[in-house]
């Protein structure tokens, strides 16, 4: 149990020497947790970007609702830094591009209610392309924390973005194995022991960067980045079949990003012939396996979360 009185004498003694001071005296009692605000990161200050070192660019997007055929991007963050491709070590951050454009369809209160943007926010506002491809020619890759989401947006706002290899720092790194209770920028910027005012594009690209960044994560994510695997689309499946197409991590596509209309997932190169195995013993029953309707396609950097289909 701790002494209440103990804690009050050791705060009065803290309390003139600096909250962080204060803040460390709390934690030695073993009772309490302090956050601390996620701090900026540090600005790169060499000329060397173009020679022996990589420039990486977190994005981020905010949209006008949540429905996926009318949601728009209303904000947006690029955030370049530079790293050293020989250990991925972090040397900084160069400046960052920030913007607003208004919808073609006024923002729903329910996306206003998660990042607080309104429509007199982004009114008459417009993103600066210029910028935009600016910092996209200068990357060697790109990196979001969903980038499912973000890469979709960001290839219709600027087609650049179609031919840099994309990385999601959601699904890249094991974030339950690190301690995360969740995967979600929040959760794990807290496990690291900070906060932040999440759900807004420049704040949640820092995060981003923050969380990549401790230890040794951003090396498991590069891997990750370069890892081939393969897309299987599994066709004409039996509707009643679709529960067991999701219970082996099948999602359903509807066609609309240009990518076949069925049941479909991603796997390991050396994975595919037990695939195929169960394919044709779940789904395809009585079918030889030559004559499977499925359709594999090769995955990397360039075409993963990809809208092009």
């Amino acid at each position: 149990m701790v002494d209440i009185g103990a804690v009050a004498i050791g705060l009065s003694a803290t309390i003139d020497g600096g909250l962080e001071q204060t803040a460390r005296f709390l934690e030695s009692t073993g009772s309490y947790r302090v956050l601390r605000r996620l701090p900026p990161p540090h600005e790169y200050g060499n000329e060397r970007i173009f020679t022996d070192l990589c420039v990486g660019l977190v994005v981020d997007c905010e949209t006008s609702s949540f429905d996926q055929a009318t949601m728009e991007p209303i904000e947006i963050c690029l955030l370049p830094f530079v790293y050293d491709p020989a250990d991925g070590s972090f040397l900084g951050v160069l400046p960052h591009y920030h913007g607003y454009q208004e919808p073609t369809r006024p923002i729903t209160e329910e996306a206003t209610a998660l990042h607080k943007i309104t429509n007199d926010i982004v009114a008459g506002r417009l993103f600066d392309l210029t910028e935009v491809y600016r910092l996209a020619d200068l990357c060697n890759v790109v990196i979001a924390h969903h980038a499912g989401f973000d890469r979709k947006h960001f290839e219709k706002l600027a087609p650049i973005f179609t031919s840099k290899p994309w990385i999601c720092s959601l699904e890249g790194i094991d974030w339950k194995a690190r301690g995360a209770r969740r995967r979600d920028l929040q959760s794990i910027v807290e496990s690291d022991g900070f906060f932040y005012d999440a759900h807004g594009a420049v704040e949640d690209c820092r995060a981003c960067l923050s969380a990549i960044f401790r230890g040794d994560r951003f090396i498991e994510l590069r891997k990750a980045g370069r890892a081939v695997t393969w897309h299987v689309f599994a066709k004409d499946t039996n509707y009643a079949l679709k529960d067991r197409l999701k219970d082996r991590g099948y999602f359903w596509n509807d066609g609309a990003d240009g990518r076949p209309k069925c049941w479909h997932r991603e796997i390991a190169f050396d994975a595919m012939p037990d695939e195929e195995k169960w394919l044709m013993e779940n789904i395809y029953k009585r079918i030889a396996i030559e004559d499977l309707p499925i359709e594999w396609r090769e995955v990397t950097a360039f075409n993963r979360y990809t809208s092009r289909g």
